[in-house]
Formats: structure tokens, sequence, C-alpha cells
């Protein structure tokens, strides 16, 4: 079957000018999204005001065209938690026919989020669909055809324990999860023969490797706790650490010290941290920095493996070393080399009022992401001028910022325009309050003087009261984005601002391999 020719995302022809405007509206508003919404409060909204626009977008979205809205979810630059929402969308809603890709395109789109996303993320995001109830067929394919053909199944087993253990009894529901667990505690050669169909429909049905069968069936009795001997050398280990906390050495640290406050309370957690530092993932060797300085544990941090954002956010914490440095310098390298912006002359203009802080739950996500995007259009451009609010402080490339006061960045937008750039790019949240409009002001008196150099605020995250992200002019375009690895989605955002066609034509090229045939 040829899917390109059963489905064409730019046959607007078959729209209505209404619903047509509707769909340029709603994509704009999706990509906002896409690129800047957590599950976190911010600053200026709460977590659940920050959730409920997320979830309107969205709706709206898939409602006025289901398989644009695939498409653009398939495009690199979203945030973890649109993925994750993308997947309770296109899952837990029932297709139509109307506007959407082919069945077997739209299953691509779902594979290709989760291969993108960390695991307990993409867990996490079937585990919305277990809260909400959602356990239709494809909702079940997709759950064990994603979960047992894990590579290192015994290692999630071990470590999401009773995630998969939530999501297996969902998807078979109690009682069959029950009969499989009494059956996988036998070996395989006592089965009786309606055992052996048992476990072939349910779950050697979705191995794609059948080499695997027997290990998938060890995991999975692991799972959902059945009483045997196992032959898998990180079972083993959890087992025998219940009564020797050394034989645990080689499970991730928050299992062993589950294992270490049940069965051997006596032993302190530095132990465990000691046991377990050279299986302690990228974000818990960033977190036990300063547990291990107190503790005199050595836990090593490689800033290499880390994206500029979460750098800058652990710099904020620890301090900026030589070693961060030098890893945000290759890395903003290798971004500026991906992306497809021009160099020239460029003009930054840094909101580092009190608001890129960030909130409690979030501090320094905001102020981060645009450092990190500082740097990589430093790196790109020819020539460059960074303005930042406070003019007593630098805001050099590389270097972290004091974030205090109130937002003013008309005046510097100024500054900057008057260095006559090729491109200005405002790095800020969208809250502006020395005046508020002040900058809609300073760009509609420019343009009415002739100077068209153009001018991106660029906005790294959501506002609810908005609608999606806070616009400081008309005359400005928006170009939101969370990550600076890959730019894709928010330079589809520009061109969808200025021509609904063009826009649709990138996302087309871009996702046109998942057309081709298996």
């Amino acid at each position: 079957m040829n899917s390109t020719r059963t489905f064409n995302p730019l046959a607007l022809n078959q729209m209505s000018p209404n619903a047509i405007r509707e769909l340029h509206i709603r994509l704009l508003d999706f990509i906002d999204v896409a690129t800047t919404a957590t599950n976190r409060a911010t600053f200026y909204n709460s977590k659940q005001e920050s959730q409920e626009l997320v979830e309107a977008i969205h709706g709206d979205m898939i409602a006025a065209h289901r398989g644009i809205y695939t498409l653009a979810a398939a495009i690199p630059g979203a945030t973890d938690y649109t993925q994750q929402r993308v997947l309770f969308h296109l899952l837990s809603k029932k297709r139509t026919g109307s506007r959407e890709l082919p069945g077997e395109v739209e299953q691509k789109v779902i594979e290709v989020i989760l291969q993108r996303m960390p695991t307990h993320r993409a867990l996490n995001a079937f585990l919305n669909l277990q809260k909400a109830g959602v356990n239709n067929a494809r909702t079940r394919r997709t759950i064990l055809a994603y979960c047992l053909n894990a590579p290192k199944l015994d290692f999630w087993a071990i470590k999401y324990r009773r995630k998969l253990a939530t999501l297996l009894r969902h998807v078979w529901g109690v009682r069959n999860a029950s009969i499989i667990r009494k059956i996988l505690a036998k070996d395989a050669e006592q089965w009786t023969v309606q055992e052996q169909g048992i476990i072939g429909r349910q779950v050697h049905k979705f191995v794609r490797n059948s080499d695997r069968l027997a290990f998938v069936g060890e995991c999975v009795g692991f799972v959902l706790g059945t009483d045997r001997a196992y032959s898998q050398h990180l079972f083993q280990a959890f087992e025998g650490a219940k009564k020797d906390l050394n034989r645990g050495k080689a499970l991730p640290y928050e299992v062993l010290e589950g294992i270490r406050s049940t069965y051997h309370p006596r032993k302190s957690n530095a132990e465990v941290l000691k046991l377990t530092k050279e299986n302690l993932t990228v974000n818990q060797q960033k977190n036990f920095q300063r547990k291990a300085e107190v503790e005199r544990t050595e836990v090593h941090f490689d800033p290499n493996r880390y994206q500029p954002m979460e750098l800058y956010r652990y710099a904020f914490q620890m301090g900026m070393t030589t070693d961060i440095q030098q890893a945000l310098i290759r890395k903003a390298r290798q971004a500026a080399e991906n992306s497809e912006g021009a160099g020239g002359k460029v003009a930054i203009v840094l909101d580092t009022s009190l608001s890129m802080k960030g909130s409690d739950e979030q501090e320094y996500l905001a102020i981060s992401r645009v450092l990190a995007i500082r740097d990589m259009l430093a790196t790109q451009a020819d020539d460059f001028r960074v303005y930042g609010l406070d003019r007593s402080q630098t805001c050099e490339p590389f270097e972290l910022v004091e974030c205090t006061g109130e937002t003013s960045v008309a005046d510097r937008l100024l500054d900057a325009l008057l260095w006559e750039p090729d491109q200005v790019y405002m790095l800020t949240d969208g809250y502006e309050n020395t005046p508020a409009g002040r900058v809609d002001e300073v760009m509609e008196q420019v343009r009415e003087m002739g100077i068209e150099t153009p001018v991106m605020q660029v906005n790294p995250v959501s506002a609810k009261e908005s609608g999606s992200v806070r616009k400081l002019s008309l005359f400005v375009t928006m170009l939101p984005m969370s990550l600076t690895s890959d730019l894709t989605l928010g330079q589809i955002r520009v061109a969808v601002a200025d021509n609904l066609e063009v826009g649709l034509n990138m996302i087309w090229k871009k996702t046109q391999y998942l057309f081709e045939p298996s």
C-alpha cells in the first residue's frame, strides 16, 4: 500500500476557509506549547494552570486536523511532556477516518516518539493511559510491544518493577495477570497445552525475537512477583542483597536503597551510594554531587553527557567550572552547525529579570534555556552583541547571569537596533512590566521609521493567560523553543506564521520517511 497516495496533509482545498483559518491558529498554538510546555509550575502559572493550557491546545489541534497534529509531533524539538500528551491523545481518541494519517503511519509516529523519550517518561505516558482507564486493543499492543522488546528488559524489570507490574496488570487484567504469574513460576517444560497457549497469546505473540522468549518470560515473572529461582544476574543480585547488601552492587542506586531500608536498616545510605556509584544515571550523577561531597564519596560527573540547559541549571546550583564551560562551548558549536539559522551580525537581548529564575519547582529552568540559546546564536553569528537588562553585569556567552529586578526589554531592544544588526533575538518569557506594552510601541515606531530589521522573540515558557506563549509585539516573529540541539520545530513555526501552506510543506518534507514501506 502506498500511503502517500491515500493522505496528503497539504490538501487544504478539501477544507472550508473557516476550517483552514482555525487550523492555522491551532497549529501555531500547538507548536508554541509543544516546544515550551512542562508538567511543572512556572513563575506566573501554577502546575494546574499549565496542565489545563496544554490539554486545551492538544484537544483543539487534534480536532482541527489529526493528521497534521501527528506529523508535527514527529518532528524533533518538542518537550518530553508534549510527547507524553501526544501519546495519550493518539492512543485514547478513536480514529474517525477524517483528516488523519493511515493507521500504520500513525503507529510509526507513536513508535518514533517512544524511541526518543527517556524510558521512565515513556512508562509514565503509559501509566497516564492506565489511570484514565484506556485499554483498547491498540494501546495494549503498543504497551506490550514496547516493554517486552526492550533490549535491557531485565534492567527495566529491576528499576521499574512497580510501574511495569501496574501496566501488565492493566493490559492483561488482574485475573489474567495472576494466571500468567502462576504459569511463569513453573519451568516451561511443565506447562500444560492450555498454559502454553495462554503464554503464547499474551506474552510470546508480542516478542519479535524468538530467541528471547525464555528471557522475556523470566523478566515478566520477576515483575509479577513469581516465587522461583532466577537465572538472570540482576535478579540473583536483587534476591541476594536482601541477605547481604554487598551482593547488590550491580543494582541501580534507588533499588538497593529500597532493599537497605527494608532489610538492612542499620546500614547507612552512604554505603549504598559507595556500592552503586558506578551505576548512577546521568541525572543521579548530577544530583548526587553535593551529597557525595558531604559523605566523602567520589561520584563521577561528566558534563559532556548533559544538554546545555541541564548544565546551566547544575552550574546555577553548584557553581560554574572550566569543565562545564568547555562542554557548553562544544555543544554550542554542534548546535550551531546543525541549525539552519543565519549567521551575520546578530544582536541578542537577554531577559535577566526575576521571573526568568522560575518557580521553586522549576528553579533556573527558563534562564538556563535562554542562556543555552544565547550561546548557540553567538557561536553561529559572524559578529554578535549581548544586551542584558542589567547594564552593570556582563552577559557574555558561557557565563552565568543574575536574575533580578523587573522586565524592561524595550530600552535594551532600542540599544540593539541602534547597533544596526542583521537580526535581533529577544530571549524572554514575554512578561513585560516596566511598562507593559513598551516593546510593541518601540517596534511600531521603528517600523514607521523604515527600520525593517527582523526581530525574533525566543520564548522558553508557555503562559495560560495568553493561550500559548506571550508575544511582546505584533511586529516581532515568535520562535518558541526548549532545546538548542534541534530548532526544526521552532523554524517551522516561523514559516507557519508567515504562510500556512509553506509551513505545512516543511512538515511534509521532514516526515516523508514515515510513509516509506517498512
